[in-house]
């Protein structure tokens, strides 16, 4: 039985093995097919990966209005008396009309001076501000305005408008505008303060307007400021050559005007405090 066993072993060993070898043929297109598949895929995923990211910080960012033009800081000037002027269109002006040297606050520098009276002007006002903020791109509110042009050496802060706050009920209105005053004292505690109501070019302002008026009047007066009032002085009623065409804004001519009521009221309330 042994022997069996070990013969058949044997005769196993010597049974020839036969081995099948196939020749695989490598397709080229499929392999760079497939390069392309997975290059796709990691492309796929990596901009998955990076929005993923991104979204990570999804919070909405509150938009900040570029500034329609840089303020306009004195430069120093010995001797010099500080103003700041707040303002919105009819102090800005327009690329059409009372821009930059026409405007009225340089046209009223330039005469002051000629008197002798030593003025330096901080402006900060922008087209479509007012106290109140209200949406109007490029808009500046005055308490900003306040804080971007006034300081301890500022003898005199004038504040002038709004048509802008039309739309804001008189409730809602008093609380900007006292703190927009009171600002103006903070930061300019020895500064006398000049209010210019708002100023409509056309005859019968809106009611909304008038309410703005009276607001800001009222609240004038309580911080011992002196109001001016262009809508009962009729500054543009009755006067179209004051205006730019289309009748809703002064010209170079309408900005001289405001120049002419103003300047003496800046002289006035600086005294003798800025002559040369």
């Amino acid at each position: 039985m042994g022997k069996s066993i070990y013969r058949f072993v044997m005769s196993a060993e010597r049974i020839p093995t036969r081995v099948e070898t196939r020749s695989v043929r490598v397709n080229p297109l499929r392999c760079t097919l497939r390069r392309r598949d997975r290059a796709r895929h990691l492309l796929v995923m990596l901009v998955m990966l990076v929005m993923t990211v991104a979204g990570c910080d999804s919070r909405p960012k509150t938009p900040t209005p570029e500034p329609e033009r840089p303020i306009l800081t004195a430069s120093p000037r010995p001797g010099a008396a500080y103003v700041a002027v707040i303002g919105d269109l009819y102090t800005i002006g327009s690329p059409s009309a009372g821009e930059g040297s026409k405007g009225w606050p340089s046209v009223a520098k330039r005469a002051l001076r000629q008197e002798g009276v030593n003025i330096e002007l901080n402006i900060g006002a922008r087209r479509g501000s007012g106290y109140a903020w209200h949406n109007t791109p490029m808009s500046v509110v005055f308490i900003d305005q306040v804080r971007q042009t006034a300081g301890m050496n500022t003898k005199l802060v004038i504040l002038f408008g709004s048509e802008s706050d039309q739309g804001n009920p008189p409730g809602q209105l008093t609380p900007i505008v006292q703190s927009t005053l009171a600002e103006a004292r903070k930061k300019a505690p020895d500064a006398k303060l000049l209010v210019i109501g708002p100023a409509w070019a056309q005859p019968n302002p809106p009611p909304g307007v008038l309410q703005a008026r009276d607001v800001v009047r009222t609240e004038a007066e309580s911080f011992g400021a002196m109001f001016v009032d262009p809508l009962a002085e009729d500054w543009f009623v009755g006067k179209p050559e004051l205006l730019a065409p289309g009748g809703d804004r002064p010209n170079d001519a309408g900005h001289q005007f405001m120049a002419e009521r103003i300047a003496p009221l800046i002289a006035q309330l600086l005294g003798n405090s800025s002559t040369r």
